[in-house]
């Protein structure tokens, strides 16, 4: 099943279901290192200043009064453009105050509004009110480990409240507590005492294990790229050329597709446009690109492009073509990683780092906050080139601080060094051992 029906508040539903008590339950998670994020975004809601006018419009005459009140409240939290933290227990205390004519408390006000959302969910008609009855619901129970924001903007659909869950553990170590035995699970799941802390496992509980691979070592070449890198003090037209003429190499001497994965869609797009003037050219490879908010009807015919092998694909680090999709048949045969994702400083971010170095200590907030889930990236978009023991692939990481502290030691032990001139040969050469 999905994580959100065991690690959400649904999971009382689907307990009740299986009619069986936790403490005879073994829970198998797969993909594990998905797990953190997945529960933070589940936990992380927002309301904007739009759905709480279309709430208004929706409302009998009883509910109209205190829904322009929390309007006028959301409007005036949402005055300033940049994402600011806000008091979630003043918030809290300004609308129960407002409320206290109509109705005995703010439970009472969600639980009614929640009410009349629900019948109109029930004829089969969507529902503005059952949407704010959840998010103040929510915003109501209050958490060590949240993180309250108010940002505004041009519409009222940009100005919004914004609830983020920083601790994934707040949901997920109760989980884990009350199972017989959980077994946590992934081909990018290190290190292990990370994904233990943060999601909150008992460490007399755990047993951590890393086991080999099974697929032969001469069938992958794995190299940093030394004299390339994505700091931002470096990026400009030259940083851009360079790295098209790499891939355009990569690309060509590659029997069949290539791909290439980057930290955010700006850098995708400004190599794509270098790529268009790449000499010599890509030699009958077809450029591929990802573009954010693809459907999945796109997504598929992307993939199904891939099935003639004459490709260069462009994607993004922790969508779901860098880490959601199996590429069998040896279909992506050289991959290079172009960059380290880091997040770009935020207010989350800074939140993010400041929460886990106060409960971690050690200098760990940032190693939690940044360098693993990077690793975790760039590790997933190197595994989509070999998927079984017969493929044979070249991943390249096209930034030399993957070649030192901290990321090097959780990247493959045989990871050579090479120099962007050299990738053509260096490709060329292991294709042609292989043949």
């Amino acid at each position: 099943c999905d994580y959100n029906l065991l690690f959400s508040p649904a999971a009382e539903r689907v307990w009740e279901r299986i009619d069986r008590p936790h403490s005879e339950m073994l829970l198998i998670v797969d993909e594990a290192h998905n797990l953190p994020d997945r529960v933070r975004l589940a936990a992380s809601p927002s309301l904007s200043l739009k759905r709480v006018r279309d709430g208004g419009r929706e409302a009998d005459r009883r509910l109209k009064v205190p829904l322009a009140q929390l309007e006028a409240l959301v409007e005036q939290l949402t005055t300033h453009k940049e994402e600011r933290e806000i008091d979630a227990r003043g918030l809290t205390g300004v609308l129960g105050r407002a409320l206290e004519l109509r109705f005995t408390d703010l439970p009472t006000f969600i639980g009614e509004i929640n009410k009349a959302g629900n019948q109109r969910l029930k004829r089969g008609r969507s529902s503005a009110l059952a949407d704010i009855a959840r998010f103040l619901g929510d915003w109501e129970a209050i958490n060590k480990g949240d993180l309250r924001t108010a940002s505004g903007g041009e519409e009222a659909w940009d100005r919004r409240l914004r609830l983020r869950l920083l601790d994934p553990a707040v949901v997920t170590a109760p989980v884990f507590a009350q199972v017989r035995a959980a077994l946590l699970m992934s081909g990018t799941l290190q290190p292990e005492e990370f994904y233990r802390d943060l999601l909150g496992l008992e460490p007399a509980r755990t047993r951590l294990a890393r086991y080999p691979s099974p697929f032969p070592p001469e069938n992958r070449l794995a190299a940093v790229v030394d004299d390339l890198s994505t700091l931002y003090n470096r990026r400009g037209e030259a940083l851009y050329r360079r790295i098209a003429d790499t891939l355009g190499a990569m690309a060509r001497a590659t029997p069949g597709n290539a791909a290439a994965f980057f930290p955010s869609y700006g850098l995708l797009r400004e190599v794509q446009r270098r790529l268009d003037g790449v000499k010599p050219p890509l030699e009958g490879k077809r450029l591929l690109v990802e573009r954010r908010g693809m459907s999945a009807d796109e997504r598929r015919a992307l993939l199904r492009s891939l099935e003639n092998r004459n490709a260069l694909l462009l994607a993004v680090m922790g969508s779901t073509l860098s880490e959601g999709v199996d590429y069998p048949d040896n279909l992506l045969q050289s991959i290079a990683v172009v960059g380290l994702p880091l997040p770009p400083p935020s207010l989350e971010n800074r939140a993010l780092e400041a929460y886990f170095e106060q409960k971690f200590g050690g200098g760990r907030g940032r190693a939690f906050s940044q360098t693993y889930p990077a690793l975790n990236r760039v590790r997933q978009a190197m595994g989509r080139g070999i998927r079984s023991e017969t493929d044979r692939g070249v991943a390249l990481l096209l930034d030399f601080r993957l070649a030192k502290p901290p990321y090097r030691r959780f990247l493959p032990r045989e990871l050579q060094s090479i120099r962007s001139e050299a990738v053509a040969a260096t490709v060329e050469g292991f294709f042609a051992d292989s043949a």
